[in-house]
């Protein structure tokens, strides 16, 4: 009995919970003293059980102790290791914070150098696209032409852009004849510019050549233009 108390003891101890460890450990106390009382009552046997409890009880003291200290050292462990794995991803924070930041600062000085770069190109493009409407400008005629022929008259040209890809031209071809044309170009902007100034130079070896007196038609003038 002394043995059968101290091994069930033992495992109940190590392999069940605090609470339940110690209320199984109970129950086997009764249980022994209650059958230490029932064989003196029915058997007139006493069985003394002073041992195998004294047993129980040494095994779930002392079990529960070394238990104890086993979890209470376990748990130092663990924190320890647990403080020094959180010291260790610090230290990586800290570091990738400094790297983001050397990264950060060089990202804002090639933001502010890029910056710098394009608004130089902005200034030279505009200042380009500026002189390319003052070309352009250039090749608008006086309104005093379109006044000579036509009185009660005026001219607007409001490009899009800066510079746009309309134009309108006017030739006097003599006293009494003036040539129009108002010319939608493909395009706007530096490309339609462009194209203007192209189709300047087409219109005035156009009229050069078409023009000896004789009657001109837009069908004549627009077929040259295609060729």
């Amino acid at each position: 009995l002394l043995i059968a108390a101290g091994i069930v003891s033992i495992f109940i101890v190590l392999f069940t919970r605090a609470l339940l460890s110690f209320s199984l450990t109970i129950v086997i106390i009764v249980l022994l003293v209650f059958s230490s009382w029932w064989w003196l009552q029915n058997d007139r046997v006493y069985l003394s059980v002073f041992y195998p409890i004294m047993a129980v009880i040494l095994n779930f003291s002392i079990l529960s102790v070394f238990r104890y200290r086993f979890k209470e050292r376990k748990l130092i462990h663990d924190t320890l290791e647990h403080n020094k794995k959180q010291k260790i991803a610090l230290t990586q924070l800290a570091q990738a914070k400094q790297e983001l930041q050397l990264f950060s600062d060089g990202l804002e000085e090639q933001v502010k150098e890029r910056t710098k770069e394009l608004q130089i190109i902005n200034q030279h493009t505009r200042e380009s696209i500026e002189y390319a409407s003052l070309i352009q400008r250039a090749l608008i005629p006086d309104n005093k032409l379109l006044k000579h022929y036509f009185k009660d008259s005026f001219a607007l040209w409001d490009p899009k852009d800066i510079v746009g890809g309309d134009i309108y031209l006017m030739e006097a071809l003599n006293e009494d004849e003036l040539l129009i044309m108002v010319i939608d170009c493909t395009g706007h902007g530096v490309p339609g510019a462009f194209i203007t100034m192209l189709v300047k130079a087409i219109e005035s070896q156009i009229i050069a050549t078409i023009y000896k007196g004789d009657d001109i038609t837009p069908g004549d003038i627009l077929g040259i233009f295609n060729r």
